[in-house]
């Protein structure tokens, strides 16, 4: 048998060169993904860059290009969310759940939003959806198991951060989520090896490297836990909270005026913040000014701040009070 290939034909032939022509002028056009998929992913590399406002009008343009395209409604609706346009982030999820109802991330970044609004609920009930619909999302069950937490289910919150980590063993935020269990629960050495395997599996993550840092000072070690304050603060110059962290660990260390640079930067950052004013009144103790210190624990007061300021009758009594011989 003779497997040579036989010659074209004579229209075979000319069709050929017929296509060829169109791709020369075309170009490679023809082979380009759709509009909206190319909208969608313009999108998502200027969200990436927090460019919020330009990644939503590509979103726009992608969804007007294909209503059903569902990652780009899951897109605008992140951006919407991020620029507090929460009900129109909604609508979006929800349109995207009605065109799949069995689309995973959907139903996450539902449960996200309402997770953020409080409606816990709510969002354990999109979590139990998104796993149903993607059985090996790593992701969704943190987020369920971060919800459990913060309802103060524990026992739920640690077995389904460990379902998570089941999933996905190098997803960091899980073995965050566990340590912050352990830490709730007072078991603080659990808690520091769970940190320090999220800081290894996440060297950037801001929150693993201060709470890992948090958990070595109360387990007596300042000396292992100072660099770990200061990557956090490195990785998260902005965060009043890993600032306000750190000067407490200087404040402990009886680092003064370092202590009170951090606290200062904390308000500075976010003037309401009532924990920082308090660690400013509480540096100008330690050093023998209670005026200033009064001051200071006076406007924490005046932000809601509870822990202390019930008694602040009694510190001011007694900060006042003339020292004995």
């Amino acid at each position: 048998m003779n497997f040579s290939p036989r010659a074209p034909s004579a229209p075979v032939k000319i069709l050929s060169l017929f296509l060829l022509a169109i791709l020369a002028i075309s170009g490679p056009s023809c082979f380009r993904d759709p509009p909206a998929v190319r909208y969608t992913r313009l999108g998502d590399g200027l969200r990436s860059e927090g460019k919020a406002e330009e990644a939503k009008e590509y979103y726009r343009q992608a969804v007007r290009a294909d209503p059903r395209y569902i990652p780009a409604r899951r897109g605008l609706a992140q951006v919407l969310q991020s620029q507090g346009y929460v009900s129109e982030a909604v609508k979006e999820l929800e349109e995207a759940i009605r065109i799949d109802p069995k689309d995973s991330e959907a139903h996450r970044l539902l449960g996200d939003i309402y997770l953020e609004k409080r409606q816990m609920d709510e969002a354990i009930e999109k979590y139990k959806l998104a796993i149903e619909f993607d059985p090996q999302s790593a992701i969704a069950r943190e987020r369920m198991a971060a919800a459990l937490h913060e309802m103060g289910q524990m026992d739920a919150a640690e077995e389904v951060y460990k379902e998570s980590l089941d999933a996905d063993s190098d997803y960091a935020p899980s073995r965050l989520g566990l340590g912050n269990v352990h830490a709730d629960r007072g078991e603080i050495e659990k808690a520091a090896e769970d940190f320090e395997k999220a800081v290894k599996l996440d060297p950037q993550n801001a929150d693993a490297h201060n709470n890992l840092a948090n958990a070595l000072l109360e387990l007596k070690k300042p000396e292992e836990a100072r660099p770990h304050y200061e990557k956090a603060v490195g990785l998260a110059p902005e965060d009043p909270a890993i600032r306000y962290n750190y000067g407490q660990f200087l404040l402990s260390q009886s680092l003064f005026p370092e202590a009170l640079q951090e606290f200062d930067r904390a308000v500075s950052i976010d003037s309401k913040f009532a924990a920082a004013l308090w660690g400013k009144g509480r540096v100008h103790e330690m050093q023998g000014n209670p005026e200033e210190a009064l001051r200071w624990y006076s406007k924490a007061c005046g932000q809601g701040l509870k822990a202390g300021c019930e008694g602040m009758a009694q510190i001011e009594a007694a900060m006042r009070a003339p020292a004995k011989p």
